[in-house]
């Protein structure tokens, strides 16, 4: 996070390094050790904020306000972005990254609930913030070769393939675990929530646990890597994401664990 985060530190010092984090953070009255060991802790949803290198901020809010109210967000001129005049109203700063936040709560949900078509759910958001941001990406480009719409759909393989090497001058490496656990996840989101094709399945629960942990590597991971090939700064949420806890069958759902004989 030091090194990749969107604090933008890095670009006016070295944090390259563990020693030179440890020193930045004495100098910003911090304890790197203790740091460490708060962010070890696990908690529902993505782990705790990080000083000074985590600056999530929401990226989802309602505004507004009561009759006869103008609220808005400007573009620093005149010009509302957004404006809602009279009434309240549902804002999104970040749309891939909104999405991905509440992918990760939906792997949340999976887990407490044992709960596969949340699960599903998760796997169809984390997929749909990766193309958000790829398209955020491209957009920024511009030009009428990196458009995608209702009339002219352009395939996830060809921005994959096509795409980020013309805009980012290199590959995305797709030999590393980060795209082989993609591919699985995608495959997984194809075949029980986008496009159905049987009426009757069964998944133990040993294996829906193992596909729950490629989420790490094949969303979050992913998302990470393609921040780096756009060479823009990775959000804290995406970081975080890559260091969820693994995730274990402990017990069978619904049954109670077995009793212990000792007295």
């Amino acid at each position: 996070m030091a090194l990749y985060g969107d604090h933008g530190h890095q670009l006016r010092c070295d944090l390259s390094n563990e020693e030179r984090v440890t020193e930045f953070y004495r100098l910003n009255d911090c304890n790197f050790e203790v740091v460490v060991e708060q962010a070890r802790e696990w908690s529902p949803g993505l782990p705790p904020m990080v000083p000074i290198f985590d600056v999530r901020t929401w990226n989802s809010f309602t505004l507004g306000g009561a009759p006869g109210s103008i609220a808005g967000i400007k573009t620093g001129g005149e010009d509302f972005l957004v404006k809602f005049e009279g009434e309240s109203g549902h804002v999104v700063l970040s749309e891939y990254l909104d999405i991905f936040e509440n992918a990760v709560r939906e792997l949340e949900r999976s887990v407490k609930d044992s709960n596969h078509r949340a699960f599903l759910t998760a796997i169809s958001d984390g997929v749909a913030s990766i193309e958000g941001y790829i398209n955020y990406r491209a957009d920024r480009v511009g030009g009428q070769q990196y458009k995608d719409s209702e009339q002219e759909k352009v395939s996830f393989e060809t921005k994959i393939n096509e795409w980020i090497p013309q805009i980012t001058g290199r590959k995305l490496d797709k030999g590393g675990v980060n795209w082989n656990h993609h591919k699985e996840l995608r495959g997984i989101r194809d075949n029980f929530q986008a496009h159905p094709k049987t009426h009757l399945y069964g998944v133990p629960y040993s294996e829906i646990c193992r596909r729950m942990n490629l989420f790490r590597a094949g969303i979050a991971g992913l998302l990470f890597d393609l921040h780096i090939a756009f060479k823009d700064l990775v959000p804290g949420q995406v970081i975080q994401g890559c260091f969820l806890p693994d995730i274990r069958l402990v017990m069978e759902p619904g049954h109670p664990p077995p009793e212990s004989n000792q007295s």
